[in-house]
């Protein structure tokens, strides 16, 4: 990596290439995912909705929190990249689960629909907030 806090034309397209894989995984996750849960997984809207806002309060914590760690986390690539490396890959895994539907009963399901949201959620986090800060490291 350069390191004069300037990016090569190399390393500007392979950020940007994660994140636009990211938003690609996080737009199809919002346009479909509750169409998804409910008429192809078979669970009730409410339950669903309720899922949403709970993954969405852990969010609201996980992600200062996330900021923090990830500033004090040092490694021999720097604080940020570590976290691309760790996590696309289970980001990648859960997006398919995620839009899986396995055979479990209806409280199996929901347990499923929870552990696959929720996890691929805090993977984002853990990919997303790491992701902006380089770029701000970078140009600030």
């Amino acid at each position: 990596m350069n390191h004069d806090n300037k990016l090569s034309f190399a390393e500007k397209l392979g950020y940007g290439m994660g994140d636009a894989a990211c938003g690609i995984v996080y737009s199809s996750v919002t346009m479909f995912l509750t169409w998804f849960y409910t008429d192809i997984y078979g669970l009730s809207a409410a339950a669903v909705g309720v899922m949403f806002l709970v993954t969405r309060v852990l969010d609201a914590i996980t992600d200062p929190l996330t900021g923090i760690v990830a500033d004090r986390v040092k490694t021999r690539w720097g604080h940020f990249r570590p976290w691309l490396i760790w996590f696309a890959v289970p980001y990648a895994v859960l997006a398919v689960m995620t839009f899986t539907t396995p055979e479990f009963g209806a409280s199996g399901k929901l347990v499923y629909a929870y552990l696959t949201y929720t996890l691929l959620m805090l993977c984002y986090t853990f990919i997303n907030i790491p992701l902006l800060r380089i770029g701000r490291s970078h140009y600030a």
